[in-house]
């Protein structure tokens, strides 16, 4: 078939396009489309309010400025130590122990050290003398667990303030080892100890850990 011929069958074929109705007298006109209302935010999930709230716990224990994303020195938080008062002391080892708390305010560390071991000798012969314990000399002789923990905690505070953390926190863990009545208040010690030495080598997490377990000691 010629190409003219196909054309003109091809305009013929097409279908002429209606024109588009008047509105009569009496009809109304068409409504506006409608679109739907926006229904707001997504109401959350269970997941989505548990992941909040463990952000807002961690935010709220562990503070920017300590997990090292935001540094204010206004609210770093201060450790303040356990103030742990001696026991009742033989005159000698009292001024022993007196002359260590000096030596350590002093900087004096390693006489702070001194002191205190020797006040602890001294102490131990004075309970062994009067245990009648002389005879055996080979014998290991240790003193009440309440004056035991006072040595342990005062040589792990010199060590702490001079800077050796590791000793520091060899001296919190014998301290903690040993054992005293199941409601002994003095447990707490301990852990406070260790709490602020961990908090020092920049573990906040074990810090709080150590402190929790020594509020609950004394609740």
């Amino acid at each position: 078939m010629p190409k003219d011929k196909a054309d003109k069958a091809d305009k013929k074929g097409a279908k002429k396009k209606a024109p588009p109705k008047k509105a009569g007298k009496d009809e109304k006109p068409p409504k506006p489309i409608k679109w739907a209302a926006d229904k707001g935010p997504t109401p959350a999930t269970t997941l989505d309010l548990i992941r909040s709230a463990v952000i807002d716990i961690n935010e709220s224990v562990f503070p920017k400025n300590i997990r090292q994303d935001h540094q204010n020195s206004g609210i770093m938080p201060t450790i303040i130590k356990e103030v742990f008062m001696p026991p009742n002391a033989p005159s000698e080892v009292a001024t022993l122990i007196e002359s260590s708390l000096v030596y350590q305010n002093s900087a004096n560390y390693e006489m702070a050290v001194k002191s205190l071991e020797m006040a602890r000798s001294i102490w131990k012969e004075y309970e062994r003398k009067a245990q009648n314990k002389l005879s055996d000399a080979a014998a290991v002789f240790m003193l009440r667990p309440e004056q035991e923990l006072y040595f342990e905690l005062s040589l792990g505070s010199i060590y702490e303030s001079c800077g050796k953390d590791d000793i520091a926190m060899s001296c919190y863990m014998k301290a903690r080892a040993i054992k005293l009545p199941a409601d002994h208040p003095d447990q707490a010690f301990a852990y406070c100890c260790l709490g602020s030495v961990l908090f020092h080598i920049d573990e906040p997490a074990w810090s709080l850990r150590c402190y929790l377990k020594a509020r609950e000691i004394r609740e």
